[in-house]
């Protein structure tokens, strides 16, 4: 599902392409193709993206790929670590880790996401404890 935000840029660049189509075909020029299509294709793959972070009554998973059950999470940190150096400075990225009860930890790269790491740490806090909440209930 598509956030408002993202379905209104699809849509003003379907309308931008539109236009420079049928511009480019009133002056029988053909320069405008190739760079409108190429535009359009590159918008709507970056919409098509799946989302970085899924929060379930299971657990979260992390692009697609790597699912952790909210049982096994022990907590969680935000931090901001420098990653790099260039001629402005330090390159500095948001970082979510995941302290898991077997001793392990994951860290999660959350500096491009669309939420700020206060909103995630909120979410992580509301699902986690939802779920120890119901983990507490059934063994009553």
């Amino acid at each position: 599902m598509f956030k408002p935000v993202n379905l209104a840029v699809q849509r003003l660049t379907d309308l931008f392409c539109i236009c420079l189509y049928n511009r480019s075909c009133r002056h029988h020029c053909c320069c405008w193709h190739i760079p409108c299509i190429a535009f359009y294709i590159c918008t709507s793959r970056a919409h098509q993206k799946s989302p970085h972070l899924t929060f379930t009554e299971n657990g979260l998973t992390v692009k697609d790929r790597d699912f952790y059950n909210w049982e096994n999470i022990e907590g969680f940190a935000f931090s901001i670590e420098e990653v790099g150096r260039d001629n402005a400075g330090s390159i500095y990225k948001n970082y979510i880790t995941l302290s898991l009860k077997d001793g392990t930890s994951a860290k999660i790269p959350v500096s491009n996401l669309d939420r700020k790491a206060d909103e995630i740490l909120y979410l992580l806090n509301e699902h986690k404890w939802e779920s120890d909440d119901a983990e507490m209930h059934s063994k009553q």
